[in-house]
Protein backbone atom coordinates (compact mmCIF):
# COMPACT_ATOMS: atom_id res chain seq x y z
CA UNK A 1 0.00 0.00 0.00
CA UNK A 2 1.17 3.61 -1.18
CA UNK A 3 1.69 6.49 1.51
CA UNK A 4 -1.16 8.07 -0.73
CA UNK A 5 -3.67 4.52 -0.04
CA UNK A 6 -2.40 5.01 3.80
CA UNK A 7 -3.50 8.43 4.31
CA UNK A 8 -6.84 8.31 2.65
CA UNK A 9 -7.33 5.18 4.74
CA UNK A 10 -6.94 7.12 7.69
CA UNK A 11 -8.76 9.63 6.69
CA UNK A 12 -11.78 7.28 6.00
CA UNK A 13 -11.37 5.25 8.91
CA UNK A 14 -9.90 7.13 11.66
CA UNK A 15 -11.47 8.75 14.95
CA UNK A 16 -14.40 10.63 13.20
CA UNK A 17 -15.79 7.64 11.37
CA UNK A 18 -15.89 5.81 14.06
CA UNK A 19 -17.66 8.08 16.57
CA UNK A 20 -19.89 8.89 13.71
CA UNK A 21 -20.69 4.94 13.66
CA UNK A 22 -21.57 4.77 17.51
CA UNK A 23 -23.90 7.79 17.23
CA UNK A 24 -25.69 5.80 14.27
CA UNK A 25 -26.12 2.85 16.87
CA UNK A 26 -27.06 4.61 19.26
CA UNK A 27 -29.97 6.58 17.37
CA UNK A 28 -30.78 2.79 15.61
CA UNK A 29 -31.47 1.65 19.65
CA UNK A 30 -33.04 5.10 20.68
CA UNK A 31 -34.92 4.95 17.88
CA UNK A 32 -36.39 0.90 17.94
CA UNK A 33 -37.22 2.09 21.84
CA UNK A 34 -39.12 4.83 20.77
CA UNK A 35 -40.73 2.78 18.25
CA UNK A 36 -41.62 -0.71 20.09
CA UNK A 37 -44.25 0.30 22.21
CA UNK A 38 -46.23 1.26 18.47
CA UNK A 39 -45.20 -2.32 16.82
CA UNK A 40 -46.27 -3.93 20.10
CA UNK A 41 -49.82 -2.04 19.83
CA UNK A 42 -49.79 -2.95 15.54
CA UNK A 43 -48.89 -6.70 16.16
CA UNK A 44 -50.79 -7.22 19.20
CA UNK A 45 -53.74 -6.25 17.20
CA UNK A 46 -53.85 -9.19 15.19
CA UNK A 47 -52.84 -11.94 18.49
CA UNK A 48 -55.60 -14.17 19.71
CA UNK A 49 -56.19 -13.74 23.52
CA UNK A 50 -54.32 -16.34 24.48
CA UNK A 51 -51.23 -15.23 22.61
CA UNK A 52 -50.81 -11.91 24.08
CA UNK A 53 -47.65 -12.04 26.19
CA UNK A 54 -46.03 -15.33 25.80
CA UNK A 55 -45.17 -14.51 22.35
CA UNK A 56 -43.21 -11.72 20.50
CA UNK A 57 -43.85 -9.51 18.46
CA UNK A 58 -44.29 -11.59 15.14
CA UNK A 59 -44.25 -15.29 16.57
CA UNK A 60 -48.00 -15.85 17.12
CA UNK A 61 -51.06 -16.93 14.82
CA UNK A 62 -52.25 -14.46 12.93
CA UNK A 63 -56.16 -13.30 14.03
CA UNK A 64 -57.42 -11.23 11.57
CA UNK A 65 -60.66 -11.22 13.31
CA UNK A 66 -60.53 -8.33 16.34
CA UNK A 67 -60.72 -5.94 13.26
CA UNK A 68 -63.98 -7.44 12.41
CA UNK A 69 -65.15 -7.98 15.59
CA UNK A 70 -64.51 -4.16 17.31
CA UNK A 71 -66.84 -3.04 14.82
CA UNK A 72 -69.87 -4.97 15.82
CA UNK A 73 -68.68 -4.39 19.73
CA UNK A 74 -68.00 -0.93 19.85
CA UNK A 75 -69.89 2.34 18.31
CA UNK A 76 -66.80 3.49 16.61
CA UNK A 77 -68.01 4.28 13.59
CA UNK A 78 -70.25 6.86 15.08
CA UNK A 79 -67.15 7.73 17.38
CA UNK A 80 -64.96 8.16 14.07
CA UNK A 81 -67.36 10.62 12.51
CA UNK A 82 -67.64 12.69 15.60
CA UNK A 83 -63.97 13.01 16.10
CA UNK A 84 -63.64 13.88 12.22
CA UNK A 85 -66.05 16.41 12.42
CA UNK A 86 -64.65 18.09 15.27
CA UNK A 87 -61.11 17.80 14.74
CA UNK A 88 -61.18 19.06 10.57
CA UNK A 89 -63.32 21.92 11.50
CA UNK A 90 -62.45 23.15 14.75
CA UNK A 91 -58.82 22.69 13.41
CA UNK A 92 -59.60 24.47 10.37
CA UNK A 93 -61.66 27.72 12.17
CA UNK A 94 -58.15 27.86 14.41
CA UNK A 95 -56.36 27.80 11.80
CA UNK A 96 -58.08 30.77 9.82
CA UNK A 97 -58.42 32.75 13.59
CA UNK A 98 -54.85 32.04 14.48
CA UNK A 99 -53.64 32.79 11.01
CA UNK A 100 -54.95 36.51 11.33
CA UNK A 101 -54.14 37.04 14.72
CA UNK A 102 -50.31 36.34 13.95
CA UNK A 103 -50.54 38.75 10.70
CA UNK A 104 -52.39 41.35 12.92
CA UNK A 105 -49.66 41.06 15.69
CA UNK A 106 -46.49 41.46 13.14
CA UNK A 107 -47.56 43.65 10.33
CA UNK A 108 -50.37 45.88 12.00
CA UNK A 109 -49.65 48.94 13.82
CA UNK A 110 -52.70 49.39 16.49
CA UNK A 111 -52.48 50.61 20.12
CA UNK A 112 -51.65 48.32 23.03
CA UNK A 113 -50.93 45.81 20.54
CA UNK A 114 -47.50 44.45 22.66
CA UNK A 115 -49.35 44.29 26.00
CA UNK A 116 -52.23 42.36 23.79
CA UNK A 117 -49.29 39.67 22.61
CA UNK A 118 -48.29 39.04 25.96
CA UNK A 119 -51.06 38.78 27.67
CA UNK A 120 -52.11 35.86 24.97
CA UNK A 121 -48.58 34.29 25.96
CA UNK A 122 -49.38 34.52 29.17
CA UNK A 123 -52.24 32.48 29.20
CA UNK A 124 -50.33 29.56 28.05
CA UNK A 125 -49.35 29.47 31.53
CA UNK A 126 -52.61 28.79 32.81
CA UNK A 127 -53.52 25.16 33.25
CA UNK A 128 -57.02 24.04 31.76
CA UNK A 129 -57.73 22.53 34.96
CA UNK A 130 -58.19 26.03 36.97
CA UNK A 131 -60.64 27.51 34.01
CA UNK A 132 -62.85 24.35 33.34
CA UNK A 133 -65.27 24.27 36.31
CA UNK A 134 -66.11 28.13 35.62
CA UNK A 135 -66.49 27.77 31.72
CA UNK A 136 -68.50 24.61 32.32
CA UNK A 137 -71.00 26.66 34.56
CA UNK A 138 -70.63 29.46 32.28
CA UNK A 139 -71.83 27.77 28.82
CA UNK A 140 -74.59 25.23 31.21
CA UNK A 141 -76.38 28.78 32.44
CA UNK A 142 -76.21 29.74 28.66
CA UNK A 143 -77.67 26.04 27.98
CA UNK A 144 -75.32 24.90 25.74
CA UNK A 145 -73.68 21.83 27.46
CA UNK A 146 -76.73 19.78 27.25
CA UNK A 147 -78.40 20.95 23.73
CA UNK A 148 -75.93 19.61 21.29
CA UNK A 149 -71.88 19.88 20.73
CA UNK A 150 -72.02 24.20 21.35
CA UNK A 151 -70.68 23.82 24.68
CA UNK A 152 -67.29 21.70 23.51
CA UNK A 153 -67.23 23.60 19.89
CA UNK A 154 -67.58 27.45 20.98
CA UNK A 155 -65.14 27.66 23.19
CA UNK A 156 -62.17 26.15 20.94
CA UNK A 157 -63.55 27.95 18.07
CA UNK A 158 -59.98 30.34 17.98
CA UNK A 159 -56.83 29.58 17.95
CA UNK A 160 -54.38 29.16 20.71
CA UNK A 161 -51.51 31.25 21.87
CA UNK A 162 -48.44 28.84 20.44
CA UNK A 163 -50.30 28.71 16.89
CA UNK A 164 -50.58 32.61 17.14
CA UNK A 165 -46.99 33.01 18.31
CA UNK A 166 -45.51 30.89 15.79
CA UNK A 167 -47.65 32.47 12.99
CA UNK A 168 -46.33 35.82 14.07
CA UNK A 169 -42.80 34.55 14.08
CA UNK A 170 -42.79 33.68 10.39
CA UNK A 171 -44.90 36.57 9.23
CA UNK A 172 -42.13 38.83 10.32
CA UNK A 173 -40.22 36.76 7.61
CA UNK A 174 -42.63 38.71 4.63
CA UNK A 175 -41.39 42.00 3.64
CA UNK A 176 -43.21 45.13 4.43
CA UNK A 177 -42.72 46.14 1.09
CA UNK A 178 -45.24 43.75 -0.17
CA UNK A 179 -47.58 44.59 1.99
CA UNK A 180 -47.29 48.55 1.33
CA UNK A 181 -47.69 47.84 -2.46
CA UNK A 182 -50.89 46.17 -2.24
CA UNK A 183 -52.06 49.51 -0.07
CA UNK A 184 -51.05 51.32 -3.29
CA UNK A 185 -53.01 49.07 -5.42
CA UNK A 186 -55.63 50.03 -2.97
CA UNK A 187 -56.27 46.38 -1.25
CA UNK A 188 -57.46 46.32 2.52
CA UNK A 189 -56.28 44.43 5.26
CA UNK A 190 -58.39 41.42 4.29
CA UNK A 191 -58.14 41.05 0.76
CA UNK A 192 -54.23 41.67 1.33
CA UNK A 193 -54.43 38.42 4.03
CA UNK A 194 -56.21 36.21 2.35
CA UNK A 195 -54.29 37.24 -1.31
CA UNK A 196 -50.87 37.99 -0.58
CA UNK A 197 -50.07 36.70 3.18
CA UNK A 198 -51.70 33.36 3.62
CA UNK A 199 -50.42 31.78 0.34
CA UNK A 200 -46.88 32.79 1.64
CA UNK A 201 -47.31 31.31 5.40
CA UNK A 202 -48.97 28.17 4.21
CA UNK A 203 -46.28 26.24 5.48
CA UNK A 204 -46.77 27.35 9.19
CA UNK A 205 -50.31 26.87 8.79
CA UNK A 206 -49.80 23.28 7.92
CA UNK A 207 -47.86 22.62 10.97
CA UNK A 208 -49.34 24.02 12.97
CA UNK A 209 -52.44 22.44 11.65
CA UNK A 210 -51.62 18.87 12.61
CA UNK A 211 -50.38 20.29 16.00
CA UNK A 212 -54.10 21.44 16.48
CA UNK A 213 -55.64 18.16 14.70
CA UNK A 214 -53.66 15.99 16.66
CA UNK A 215 -54.34 18.06 19.77
CA UNK A 216 -58.52 17.43 19.37
CA UNK A 217 -58.18 14.20 17.71
CA UNK A 218 -56.35 12.73 21.12
CA UNK A 219 -58.15 14.68 23.67
CA UNK A 220 -60.73 13.37 26.32
CA UNK A 221 -61.01 15.72 28.99
CA UNK A 222 -63.12 18.31 27.14
CA UNK A 223 -65.22 15.97 25.27
CA UNK A 224 -66.23 13.94 28.68
CA UNK A 225 -67.23 16.93 29.99
CA UNK A 226 -69.22 19.31 27.16
CA UNK A 227 -70.34 16.25 25.79
CA UNK A 228 -73.05 14.46 27.36
CA UNK A 229 -75.06 13.53 23.94
CA UNK A 230 -74.10 9.91 22.97
CA UNK A 231 -74.98 10.84 19.66
CA UNK A 232 -72.07 13.27 19.89
CA UNK A 233 -69.46 11.04 21.72
CA UNK A 234 -65.97 11.37 19.81
CA UNK A 235 -63.42 8.51 19.63
CA UNK A 236 -61.78 8.82 22.67
CA UNK A 237 -64.85 8.21 24.82
CA UNK A 238 -65.58 4.65 23.47
CA UNK A 239 -62.27 3.67 23.50
CA UNK A 240 -62.05 4.81 27.20
CA UNK A 241 -65.45 3.21 27.91
CA UNK A 242 -64.18 0.35 25.88
CA UNK A 243 -61.30 -0.57 27.57
CA UNK A 244 -62.96 0.19 30.77
CA UNK A 245 -65.74 -2.32 30.37
CA UNK A 246 -68.51 0.02 29.86
CA UNK A 247 -69.47 -0.79 26.58
CA UNK A 248 -68.71 -4.63 25.22
CA UNK A 249 -68.91 -7.51 27.34
CA UNK A 250 -65.03 -8.21 27.59
CA UNK A 251 -63.60 -4.88 26.64
CA UNK A 252 -62.19 -4.68 29.70
CA UNK A 253 -60.00 -8.24 29.51
CA UNK A 254 -59.71 -8.24 25.39
CA UNK A 255 -56.04 -7.02 25.48
CA UNK A 256 -55.86 -7.35 21.29
CA UNK A 257 -59.42 -5.67 20.74
CA UNK A 258 -58.03 -2.42 22.89
CA UNK A 259 -54.82 -2.76 20.63
CA UNK A 260 -57.21 -2.63 17.35
CA UNK A 261 -59.24 0.24 18.31
CA UNK A 262 -56.17 1.34 19.40
CA UNK A 263 -54.56 1.40 15.87
CA UNK A 264 -57.53 2.47 14.46
CA UNK A 265 -57.64 5.48 15.81
CA UNK A 266 -54.04 6.39 15.33
CA UNK A 267 -53.77 5.59 11.48
CA UNK A 268 -55.38 9.16 10.57
CA UNK A 269 -52.55 11.23 12.43
CA UNK A 270 -49.99 8.65 11.28
CA UNK A 271 -51.28 9.63 7.54
CA UNK A 272 -51.27 13.35 8.50
CA UNK A 273 -48.04 13.64 9.90
CA UNK A 274 -46.01 11.56 6.89
CA UNK A 275 -48.13 14.24 4.48
CA UNK A 276 -46.88 16.94 6.27
CA UNK A 277 -43.75 15.85 7.80
CA UNK A 278 -41.89 17.77 4.82
CA UNK A 279 -42.91 21.33 6.02
CA UNK A 280 -42.42 20.89 9.79
CA UNK A 281 -38.61 21.08 10.12
CA UNK A 282 -38.84 24.36 7.32
CA UNK A 283 -41.41 25.99 9.35
CA UNK A 284 -39.75 25.80 13.11
CA UNK A 285 -36.82 27.18 11.37
CA UNK A 286 -38.78 29.71 9.32
CA UNK A 287 -40.56 31.14 12.67
CA UNK A 288 -37.34 32.44 13.91
CA UNK A 289 -36.48 34.70 12.05
CA UNK A 290 -37.15 37.88 12.50
CA UNK A 291 -36.08 41.09 9.97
Amino acid sequence: MTNQAKIAATRVYGPKYFVNILISIILILFGYLMLYPFLWMIFTSFKPLNQVYNTGLLHHKWNFNNYANVFSKVNILSGLKASVVFSVGLTISQMITSSMAGYAFAKIKFPLKNICFAIILTSMAIPYVTIMIPQFMMLEHFGLVTNGPWGYIIPRLAGGAATIFFVRQYCYSIPDALIESAKIDGAGQVKIFFRIIFPLIVPVVVVQGLFIFIYIWNDYLGPSIFLIDKNWWTIQLFVARFSSGQIGSVGAANIPMQMTVAGIISLPLLILFLYTQKHIVNSLMSSGVKE
